[in-house]
């Protein structure tokens, strides 16, 4: 990461909207764009190329396995149908999100938020849903599994297997309920999140809008 990257910068444009990048707390381009077309942030910037942040890009990087074992003529296979196989990971959020309330006549505000959620991706159609979550539990974890077979049924989508990382989807409740439904389960291997990249990628997606 550079420090003093706005001044190593071949040309004033560039520099000037890192700055201001800076400034807001490394807000990406496009809202600061969105926000010059507004008229919040001064005009010029709407039309200004995006320059290259290193803190942004080290942030994005990920882990690279760079030994493995080959296996010869392997081939994953494909899910054809929706439903038959569903990717799901949770993701966390620093910051806490508001719990949204239409009035305080319905009862107390209240100070919960959300701190995580649940993402799920159907690998055939990579159809998803998020379900978001005030904590990790194994029981709010379940509520996002009944919300999202609710969703999937009315589709006409039978929900047949998921497959998941380790953690809180090896927990009983989550297992359990898969039992119940005859829902297949697999698990990436330890350490091998890469196996689950279908989820990872639509996490990765969602955290590129924020």
């Amino acid at each position: 990461i550079i420090e003093d990257e706005e001044d190593r910068l071949p040309n004033n444009k560039a520099a000037e909207f890192l700055k201001l990048h800076h400034q807001f707390n490394h807000l990406p381009f496009r809202k600061l764009k969105e926000m010059a077309r507004q008229g919040v942030i001064p005009k010029r910037f709407a039309n200004y190329d995006q320059p290259l942040c290193t803190a942004c890009a080290y942030a994005k990087m990920k882990r690279k396995q760079w030994r493995q074992k080959t296996v010869k003529n392997q081939v994953e296979p494909t899910p054809l149908r929706p439903g038959q196989v569903v990717s799901v990971d949770q993701m966390n959020s620093p910051s806490a999100g508001f719990i949204n309330q239409i009035s305080p006549a319905w009862g107390r505000l209240t100070r919960e938020r959300y701190t995580c959620a649940t993402v799920y991706v159907d690998q055939a159609t990579r159809m998803g849903f998020v379900y978001l979550q005030k904590g990790s539990s194994a029981e709010e974890t379940l509520e996002g599994k009944r919300a999202f077979e609710q969703f999937a049924r009315e589709k006409g989508v039978q929900i047949q297997g998921y497959h998941a990382d380790n953690g809180i989807f090896k927990a009983h409740k989550w297992v359990d309920d898969c039992i119940a439904k005859y829902q297949s389960l697999t698990f990436a291997g330890v350490g091998a999140h890469h196996a689950n990249g279908v989820a990872e990628r639509r996490i990765q997606e969602l955290q590129n809008l924020t």
